[in-house]
């Protein structure tokens, strides 16, 4: 019964403040989104571009109506057991582990890490393989959440700084180039308490 009132609470909760990427004003995640959605729409040009993007750690695939462009092929991937499946309006194409991506080497032009990176127990494991899936000219975008309350625990492990994103991406194992880290947000769009 209480599983069944959290996710009527839930689906209010949705209709009110709206969905990721679209929510509105009333949605406790308005002012976190906006930046972010702002930053997205910046990469319009690049996106129409490409033949192939992968989405990790999609979820319920907020951002699918966004990346999935005509002539172009959009794969959401996560890791969602049989439980997890009774609530989802969306499933990923490939359910999968992002520490073992079931794709061939060099086969993706784009990956996308949209607010998951923190979840990962190991995130330069998730970079290698999104780095050996990624074809050599390949874009990577990733966006992580800094001041942001706890959520979806036990599997939050981090927050990064620019300078922890740049040692991660910089480490040894890594072979990709840094074009560009923006700080999203101010003060007033942090995101604190609990939801």
């Amino acid at each position: 019964m209480k599983e069944k009132i959290k996710f009527l609470l839930l689906q209010w909760f949705l209709w009110v403040g709206g969905k990721t990427p679209n929510c509105n004003i009333l949605s406790p995640y308005y002012l976190h989104r906006k930046h972010l959605n702002k930053s997205l729409a910046d990469l319009n040009a690049v996106i129409e571009k490409q033949n192939n993007i992968l989405d990790v750690g999609c979820e319920i695939k907020p951002y699918e109506d966004f990346l999935n462009r005509p002539g172009n092929l959009y794969i959401g991937t996560d890791f969602i057991t049989k439980q997890d499946r009774s609530h989802q309006e969306k499933l990923p194409e490939v359910v999968a582990d992002a520490h073992h991506l079931p794709f061939k080497n060099h086969s993706l032009e784009m990956v996308f890490l949209l607010e998951v990176l923190e979840h990962f127990s190991h995130p330069i494991k998730v970079l290698e393989e999104v780095q050996r899936v990624l074809k050599k000219e390949g874009t990577v975008v990733v966006s992580v959440p800094f001041m942001f309350y706890q959520h979806a625990v036990p599997n939050d492990y981090r927050r990064y700084t620019m300078e922890g994103l740049k040692n991660l991406f910089t480490n040894e194992t890594m072979d990709l180039e840094i074009l560009k880290i923006n700080q999203l947000g101010n003060t007033g769009t942090v995101k604190i308490g609990r939801a």
